[in-house]
């Protein structure tokens, strides 16, 4: 009776503790809000992303394990305007953009489309220079659920629940405050895919502190890797560049 008595009072003491120690540890963790706030904080602040009205960026992409290799170009401006050529050694130009109104796609794998639903809703989020600072827009709650590795990074785990029920997970370093790992369900042509995106090498340009390097993990064990070669920001960019492709525009007038 006596050991029983012993092992009980144990078990009951290292629950106690182990409950103290959880208590203690989900006390001491920030808010969503506050990590996403240091986020913004060390990335420019709000007065230079409210600053911010074009960018354009440039550099390549790979699926070595696929053996493909491409050249990206990027440009986007307020108002949720955009155009992105991904020339594809071999394959061609795969197209995705926006006049701020309709939201589009011509690929060589899935034809020339307008998007809806949910493809256009993450598009619209990307597209939003502001939308780390209005995240109610576009996520129904956040929370932190505690820490956790990331490389060498201990991380800030940031659940973001959107409207329609799916949940982002963002990984923010706890010493620099930038985002180093996103999970993130992504509606495609094919289907809903899982993509782990690891965010590396930042560099400070105007002011900002932009991930020149980011990986994707992609089914079939495949990996994206995407690498900055030069991002320019509040350059003066054409309208013409964010016009409806001529395809683009007769399916809407249909």
């Amino acid at each position: 009776m006596k050991s029983f008595r012993t092992v009980l009072t144990c078990a009951l003491a290292v629950a106690a503790t182990g409950s103290a120690a959880f208590a203690q540890a989900t006390a001491t963790l920030p808010s969503a809000q506050e990590v996403l706030a240091k986020y913004v904080e060390v990335t420019g602040g709000e007065a230079v992303l409210k600053n911010l009205k074009s960018r354009t960026v440039k550099g390549k992409m790979m699926i070595k394990e696929a053996g493909i290799g491409g050249t990206i170009v990027s440009m986007a401006a307020a108002g949720g305007k955009s155009y992105t050529e991904v020339n594809i050694d071999g394959i061609g130009k795969e197209l995705q953009g926006s006049d701020g109104e309709t939201y589009w796609a011509v690929s060589n794998f899935t034809g020339t489309r307008i998007l809806e639903g949910a493809e256009k809703d993450q598009v619209v989020k990307e597209n939003d220079f502001l939308s780390d600072l209005h995240p109610e827009k576009y996520y129904e709650s956040m929370k932190v659920t505690g820490t956790e590795k990331v490389g060498d990074d201990e991380c800030y785990k940031v659940e973001k629940k959107k409207k329609d029920g799916d949940v982002q997970t963002d990984f923010y370093s706890v010493k620099t405050g930038l985002l180093v790992k996103s999970v993130m369900p992504v509606t495609t042509p094919v289907g809903k895919l899982e993509i782990v995106t690891m965010v590396s090498d930042y560099r400070d340009v105007n002011g900002m502190k932009i991930s020149f390097k980011s990986e994707q993990k992609l089914p079939n064990n495949m990996t994206q890797s995407i690498t900055l070669e030069s991002v320019e920001i509040n350059k003066d960019i054409s309208a013409d560049k964010f016009a409806l492709p001529e395809t683009i525009q007769k399916m809407k007038d249909k």
